[in-house]
């Protein structure tokens, strides 16, 4: 199961993602803003993990199915069985991912967590889809 962080600005944001993801042994990896400077090496000495630009993580991904994490989702992550996609990937904290990205993927859904206000935390989207994992005995 691969955790995919799509084009993230703040750079707290991927340090507490690492945090958690070393902790539950997860992988992780990143789809870099180009716009952006920040220091991946220095992020490495958290826990390893693969910065790819989106063609190659669909490459990387196939024909398996990928859970899009959006606020335009279909239907909320605990309506869906989980275990039969192989990558969640989280959208930027300010427009979230591409939908031309989305698009380009051959087997996926669109799935949204609770939002109550304007303010999204991929940190907290990351949580909600971890707990609902184990929730399901998945993780």
């Amino acid at each position: 199961m691969l955790f995919v962080f799509y084009k993230l600005k703040a750079e707290e944001n991927l340090q507490d993602i690492l945090k958690i993801a070393r902790e539950l042994k997860l992988d992780v990896a990143f789809i870099p803003r180009e716009s952006m400077n920040i220091d991946y090496e220095k992020l490495r000495n958290i826990k390893h993990f693969d910065l790819l630009d989106y063609d190659s993580f669909l490459k990387k991904v196939g024909s398996k199915k990928i859970a899009f994490i959006e606020t335009c989702g279909t239907r909320f992550v605990h309506e869906v069985d989980l275990s039969e996609f192989s990558a969640f990937v989280f959208g930027s904290e300010d427009y979230g991912i591409d939908p031309c990205d989305i698009k380009k993927a051959k087997n996926y859904e669109v799935l949204k967590i609770p939002i109550l206000s304007e303010s999204y935390k991929v940190v907290s989207s990351f949580v909600m889809v971890l707990t609902e994992l184990k929730l399901q005995g998945i993780l």
